[in-house]
This record gives structure tokens, C-alpha cells and sequence, in this order.
């Protein structure tokens, strides 16, 4: 999830929204550059509401279903559900690369993207749209309603059962349910993820300081190629 809501930010955030106000001329506004990042971020949008359906689907089985949860909540599950996600949604963006025309030609390179004249009044088009604000974000936002629902009614249902079986009354607290509902808590948003997760962050890290690490390595193994050579030539 905070994968694809990074490739968003970066996707339509960074590099299709502040072109139009804040950047140059530049590469950016050639129909096919501008035709991927529409794509691009079209699949981070889909990607980014149904890993939170599978995510919320798999908090579902792990809190309700516990002799499910042995077999479905592993990390081959996982991969395969993800990749699932992954594969549908690029082939459904597929017509998302038709959408857009030049707006014209700049020696013989294609500017700009402007809709086709049928995306607004072909039927085809209307019934993909129709059918692109069904899948996201209207199907995921009632299924991750209906499936917290009914997490939140076990969990209820859990804490009154396990207070009828230990006598308690019905002002005190139970330290332990409490502990999960905080840590069972779904949010998508990515940078509390960026905060609350080490992995998530250090992998982040390395992605970023990697480039330059490399090039740091790379100047000091030339500045000592190039010392021992001077010594080599003054000896």
C-alpha cells in the first residue's frame, strides 16, 4: 500500500501536476511520456485501493477465522494475491493508453495530451469509465466498510464472551483487547507507514543513498588508482 501511494505521489503528484505550473518545456509534455504517466498513475490509484481490500480481507480471516488463517495468511498467500492485483489492473489500464492525442507537432515530435474527441460522447468509453469509477473507488470503499464491519463485531463479540467467562464487570477495562484494537488499526496513509515501519524505512534509505554511495566508491577507488600511478611514475 505505501508502495503504490508513493509511485502516486511521484507518478501524478510530482511529475504530471507540478509540470503544469512549475517546470519548463521539457520531455515531460510528449504524448507518449504524458500517456505512461497517466497509465502509471491510474494503476497506482487501482493498486493502492485493493491492496488495502487485501490487506483488509487478510486482517478479516487473522482476526475471525482462526483455522483459516494458518493457510491463507502466509507470504506465498500474499505474493500471489498481490501479483493477482498487479496483473489484472495493468491489463485493465491497457485502454487508458488510447485516451490521449497530440495537442501538435514540435519538429515532428508529438506535444501535449488532449482527449480524443469519443472519449466524451462514445459509448465505449462511457461504459470503461463507468466501469473504472465502479471498480475504483466505489467497490473497494464498500467491501473494506462491510469487512471492518464485521472484524468490529467479532472483536465485540470476543471481548463480551471472554468478560462473561472471567466475571468481570462492566467498568473495567480489559488492558489486552485494548492493545490490539491500537495495533490492528488500518491506515493508509504513507508516511505514518514511513514512520511506524523500520523495514519500510530502511529499504527507503538504501534506495536513496545507494546512488550515491556507489559514486562516492567509485571517485575514491579512482583517486587511488591515480595516487599509486604518481608513485609508481616518481619511483
Amino acid at each position: 500500500m505505501t508502495t503504490s501511494d508513493l509511485l502516486f505521489i511521484v507518478v501524478y503528484i510530482i511529475l504530471r501536476r507540478f509540470q503544469l505550473y512549475y517546470y519548463p518545456p521539457c520531455f515531460l509534455q510528449i504524448t507518449p511520456v504524458c500517456t505512461v504517466l497517466y497509465v502509471l498513475s491510474r494503476l497506482s490509484i487501482d493498486c493502492s485501493a485493493w491492496f488495502t481490500v487485501a490487506f483488509s480481507f487478510d486482517r478479516f480471516v487473522a482476526i475471525c477465522f482462526h483455522e483459516m488463517k494458518t493457510k491463507y495468511c502466509t507470504g506465498k498467500t500474499a505474493t500471489r494475491v498481490l501479483a493477482t492485483i498487479c496483473i489484472f489492473f495493468c491489463l485493465k489500464n491497457i485502454p487508458n493508453s488510447f485516451v490521449y492525442k497530440p495537442g501538435k507537432m514540435v519538429n515532428n515530435v508529438p506535444r501535449y495530451c488532449y482527449f480524443r474527441p469519443g472519449y466524451f460522447n462514445d459509448p465505449r468509453w462511457t461504459s470503461f469509465k463507468y466501469f473504472q469509477t465502479f471498480l475504483t473507488p466505489l467497490f473497494p470503499f464498500i467491501f473494506i466498510l462491510f469487512i471492518n464491519i464485521l472484524t468490529v463485531r467479532h472483536i465485540f463479540e470476543a471481548i463480551k464472551v471472554r468478560k462473561e467467562l472471567r466475571g468481570q464487570r462492566k467498568t473495567e477495562n480489559d488492558p489486552e483487547i485494548g492493545y490490539m484494537l491500537r495495533n490492528l488499526s488500518c491506515c493508509t496513509n504513507a508516511l505514518i507507514y514511513v514512520v511506524t515501519q523500520k523495514h519500510f524505512r530502511d529499504q527507503l534509505k538504501y534506495a536513496v543513498t545507494y546512488p550515491v554511495i556507489t559514486i562516492i566508491q567509485l571517485v575514491n577507488k579512482s583517486n587511488i588508482r591515480g595516487s599509486r600511478e604518481q608513485n609508481e611514475e616518481s619511483t
